[in-house]
């Protein structure tokens, strides 16, 4: 199993976090000839943590009891009725080392530095076609779908829009230049030196009947280290040119506030491509004894995997619903029909029908599609001032000799078995409003805008491919949020 530990060893100065505003801000500026509508909101959260230590009891690593302060204002401001611009800033401060929710952090593992950030600053023109929803945006921006399987990461891009009541396209290219934050952390290994090329097209062909297909490419241009060296640590171990392949059919079921009986999603993607990778060997240097790793030797894979998933939930009355989900990766322990993600998902969605975004393959394992198989059964409620959501997990990984990645856990599995565990998530909501913020707007789709208290219990138990020394692991959250 692999984890988010890996860091790049480069980046760009810190000056690239000013250069960014002034590039969504100081080119909108000069169209400001007559009165700029401006909004603004402030989201504060105060989360306290904790963990068994995301090792399984296989190592000596601590339980976790930490807290943290994390705010958020952003400004959006309208020039004219074509022209916009965006700014969203991150201010955040734990109390020591802790993994926070994978769509906060960029997919970084866990820290204990306090920073301050730019999450987005873009600029966009909406006039070159007549059609309302439709826009060319440029700069530091949220990139999101609604299973938040290929995209849920801010990052510097051009993107052109066309969101209407019918149809849905996007078209862009984006690229991670810098994590824009004050403190030393650097980009995930699997992001950095990495270009992506992306569209989809959404069409509901009858009312809440939606048919969409999306294609994502990724071409790397990092340099391998020769085989025999020491790999550097943080060091990208593979370079590919990887393009996704995806087709789905669903009603609408990401959308908490539809009131249908019954909702369903079928997805399938398809990976292509090829990849070279390094083979790395442990070696312990006889007068030190210091252990490294060398370069053993490199790899080339032809790519062919693929991914499904396919949900049903039933509205059984009021405000309760029942689902069953299962998702399906392909798993290679020789490589070529590995399946994996993007590196830009975060598998936070509402899949259960409430307004609250939850881990789909449970919060404390946090598996990504590839060598994953997982059969899933919930409960949820959304009672408008409140929501819950019960969720169960039985996780399988196909090739019992092939790897896995979470992005959580501190261990990998130690057994050739197919067998992962299961895992129970509970998340409790209570919403409401201190100063009248309602919901999301059009540039914040992925947040509801509601003050709220919400605790989040995750407990994975693992199954026989940790070892029978392996221990349960669980995670508690207690959010605090408010939006001014």
């Amino acid at each position: 199993m692999k984890t988010r530990s890996g860091r790049s060893t480069t980046s760009l100065p810190r000056n690239t976090l000013s250069l960014a505003i002034a590039a969504a801000f100081g080119l909108s500026t000069p169209l400001a000839a007559h009165a700029v509508e401006a909004d603004w909101r402030l989201k504060a959260t105060l989360a306290g943590v904790a963990d068994g230590g995301r090792d399984l009891g296989l190592q000596d690593a601590k339980d976790t009891r930490e807290g943290y302060i994390d705010t958020t204002p952003w400004l959006h401001l309208q020039f004219s009725p074509d022209w916009a611009a965006f700014l969203r800033i991150r201010g955040y401060a734990p109390t020591g080392s802790l993994l926070q929710s994978g769509q906060d952090d960029n997919n970084q593992s866990a820290s204990k530095q306090a920073f301050v950030g730019l999450d987005e600053a873009w600029f966009e023109y909406g006039g070159l076609t007549s059609y309302p929803g439709e826009a060319l945006r440029i700069g530091r921006q949220r990139l999101r779908n609604d299973d938040a399987e290929f995209f849920d990461e801010d990052i510097d891009a051009v993107r052109w829009i066309f969101d209407t009541t019918l149809l849905d396209a996007d078209l862009g290219v984006a690229r991670q230049s810098d994590t824009y934050r004050t403190d030393d952390v650097e980009l995930p290994a699997n992001q950095d030196h990495r270009t992506y090329s992306f569209g989809s097209l959404a069409w509901d062909w009858a009312a809440r009947q939606q048919i969409g297909f999306r294609v994502v490419h990724a071409d790397d241009d990092n340099h391998l280290q020769a085989v025999g060296d020491t790999v550097e640590t943080g060091r990208r171990l593979s370079k590919g040119q990887q393009t996704w392949i995806n087709a789905h059919v669903d009603n609408h079921p990401y959308d908490w506030q539809q009131l249908q009986s019954v909702s369903y999603w079928l997805s399938a993607s398809y990976l292509t491509g090829s990849r070279d990778r390094l083979e790395v060997t442990p070696t312990v240097d006889p007068v030190s004894g210091e252990t490294s790793e060398l370069a053993s030797a490199q790899v080339h894979d032809d790519l062919k995997a693929w991914a499904g998933d396919a949900g049903l939930r039933v509205r059984l009355g009021g405000p309760v619903q029942a689902g069953v989900a299962y998702a399906y990766s392909e798993g290679d322990g020789n490589g070529e029909q590995q399946y994996e993600q993007t590196g830009l998902q975060s598998n936070y969605s509402r899949f259960t029908g409430t307004r609250t975004q939850i881990y789909r393959y449970n919060d404390a394992l946090r598996p990504e599609l590839g060598n994953l198989q997982a059969a899933t059964a919930f409960l949820s409620a959304d009672a408008g001032a409140w929501d819950a959501s019960l969720i169960y997990n039985k996780l399988r990984r196909p090739d019992a000799d092939a790897p896995i990645v979470s992005d959580s856990l501190r261990v990998s599995p130690t057994v050739a078995s197919h067998d992962l565990g299961q895992g129970v998530d509970l998340v409790l909501t209570r919403y409401f409003d201190i100063t009248g913020a309602g919901t999301a707007t059009a540039y914040t789709p992925d947040d509801s805008g509601d003050s709220s208290i919400r605790l989040r219990g995750s407990w994975f138990k693992p199954g026989d491919a940790y070892g029978n020394d392996a221990k349960n692991e669980y995670r508690v959250v207690l959010e605090f949020t408010a939006w001014y």
